[in-house]
C-alpha cells in the first residue's frame, strides 16, 4: 500500500479505535443501569428459595417462558399465510420428528433428542438418601445405546469374523 491508500487505510484504523473506546463506554454505562435489575432478579430468586422453589427447577421455568415468548416473537412478525404455513411445517415435521426415523435424521442434524423425561444427569456426592454416586446412578439408568446398537449396519458387515466364516 502506498500514499493515498496507506493515509486511508490510517484513518480507518484510528476511527475504529475511537469507536470501540465509546462502545466500551456505552457498554459500561449499560451494565451499571442493569445492575440494580440484576440485584433484583437475585433478590426474587433467593426468595422463591426461601418459599421452596428449587432454584435449578425455577430457573428452568424462567428459561422455558422466555423461550415461549421468543418462539411467539417468530410468527407475530409473519403475515397471515406465513404464519400459517409455518404452522403447518412445524405440526407435520413435529409429527415426524417423533417417529425412530424421525428422532435419528434430528439426531443426526445436531439438534438434541426429544424425550418424554429429563434424562438423569450426573450429580455432585450422593444422590439423596440412597448412598450410591450420582455417576453410578446416572449409568444404572442411561438409556444411551451401546456402540453395537448405535451401529445400524447389518450384522454381517459389523462383525468381519461372522463375516469370514458364513462365507
Amino acid at each position: 500500500m502506498e500514499g493515498q491508500n496507506l493515509k486511508i487505510v490510517e484513518q480507518a484504523r484510528d476511527e475504529i479505535i475511537k469507536l470501540l473506546a465509546d462502545k466500551r463506554h456505552e457498554h459500561s454505562l449499560y451494565m451499571q443501569r442493569c445492575k440494580g435489575i440484576t440485584a433484583s432478579i437475585k433478590d426474587w430468586k433467593d426468595k422463591a428459595k426461601e418459599a421452596g422453589a428449587p432454584r435449578v427447577a425455577f430457573n428452568g421455568l424462567l428459561k422455558f417462558i422466555a423461550l415461549n415468548n421468543k418462539i411467539d416473537a417468530l410468527t407475530q412478525d409473519m403475515d397471515q399465510a406465513d404464519a400459517e404455513a409455518c404452522d403447518f411445517l412445524i405440526e407435520r415435521l413435529g409429527a415426524f420428528a417423533d417417529t425412530e426415523l424421525g428422532e435419528a435424521a434430528v439426531r443426526a442434524a445436531g439438534a438434541p433428542r426429544k424425550t418424554k423425561a429429563a434424562k438423569p444427569r450426573k450429580t455432585k456426592g450422593k444422590v439423596a438418601g440412597e448412598g450410591v454416586s450420582g455417576d453410578v446412578l446416572a449409568k444404572l439408568i442411561d438409556d444411551t445405546p451401546t456402540a453395537e446398537e448405535a451401529d445400524v449396519r447389518p450384522a454381517f458387515l459389523r462383525d468381519k469374523e461372522t463375516a469370514a466364516v458364513a462365507h
